[in-house]
């Protein structure tokens, strides 16, 4: 399992969500991958979604997931703030 999709389970909330790569040609031809990461959460009662994608982000490693998991949890903290 990537570091970065451990990001998402380490959350204070349950999440739900789904990796992926897509590719598309550079000038050149050559095919550039983009990383992908689409959620929703919490699992109960969703309150917010997120997709993020980062253009030639590294097939082997989800770039994408792991700033999904620091904008999740920046909501978490700013729903716990305004709650107070």
């Amino acid at each position: 399992m990537s570091h970065n999709i451990q990001e998402i389970e380490n959350l204070p909330f349950d999440v739900v969500g789904k990796t992926g790569i897509s590719g598309s040609p550079n000038e050149k031809g050559k095919i550039i991958n983009h990383s992908l990461f689409i959620a929703y959460a919490p699992t109960r009662n969703p309150r917010v979604a997120i997709s993020v994608m980062i253009p030639g982000g590294d097939s082997g490693t989800n770039h994408a997931a792991l700033v999904a998991s620091k904008i999740l949890y920046n909501w978490d903290v700013l729903q716990k703030e305004n709650k107070k």
